[in-house]
């Protein structure tokens, strides 16, 4: 599956989308393990 055909702001809108889906998760997991810390 190639992607060179994609114009270079569709690369880096999905880039920045799947760092956002990251971040996300990543943030979820961090609050749900302080949240058990805490209790």
């Amino acid at each position: 599956m190639t992607k060179s055909w994609w114009p270079a702001s569709v690369e880096k809108a999905m880039q920045w989308a799947t760092f956002q889906v990251v971040r996300f998760k990543i943030v979820k997991v961090a609050n749900t393990s302080l949240i058990a810390l805490f209790k």
